[in-house]
């Protein structure tokens, strides 16, 4: 009776390949041109490094997610400007001179929120700079699970 023989354990990430991804993670600092950064290494690595092109694959994806949220934020905080604005011109003569209205405070809440997002993406894709610099493999929350079903269909096309 043969013993099954076990499967290869994926082998560790080098220096370079955990350098690599973390730069592609850590990109997000840089805001918009942050993109272009793990983009390029996604391009230079996609058949080099199957541990890099993952990781700047996924930190594509976030920084994406992150975008479309900024602009979504963005839009809403012009909405509530705006409608604020507005409310204040349709408001009555004498209750415009008893303070803001409480409508004013609205723009700056969805400020707060719109800032704390983009400090919740910041602390996320510092926790994955940290992971691939110990050589983990780190997957954003459900981006990850997309990105790897992404990945295998493209590599069943080829």
């Amino acid at each position: 009776m043969e013993s099954p023989v076990p499967a290869a354990a994926p082998a560790a990430p080098s220096q370079d390949e955990r350098m690599m991804a973390a730069l592609a993670h850590g990109a997000i600092l840089l805001s918009l041109m942050g993109l272009v950064v793990p983009i390029i290494l996604w391009i230079t690595q996609k058949d080099k490094s199957r541990y890099v092109a993952f990781q700047a694959l996924q930190a594509i994806a976030f920084q994406l997610v992150r975008l479309v949220g900024v602009f979504f934020g963005l839009g809403c905080y012009m909405a509530t400007i705006f409608s604020t604005m507005f409310l204040s011109a349709a408001a009555s003569e004498s209750s415009r001179y008893g303070g803001p209205p409480t409508a004013f405070f609205i723009p700056f809440a969805v400020l707060c929120v719109l800032g704390a997002f983009g400090v919740a993406c910041f602390a996320y894709a510092v926790a994955g700079v940290v992971m691939t610099l110990m050589g983990r493999d780190f997957r954003y929350f459900l981006i990850g699970d997309w990105v790897e079903q992404f990945v295998q269909a493209a590599s069943l096309g080829r």
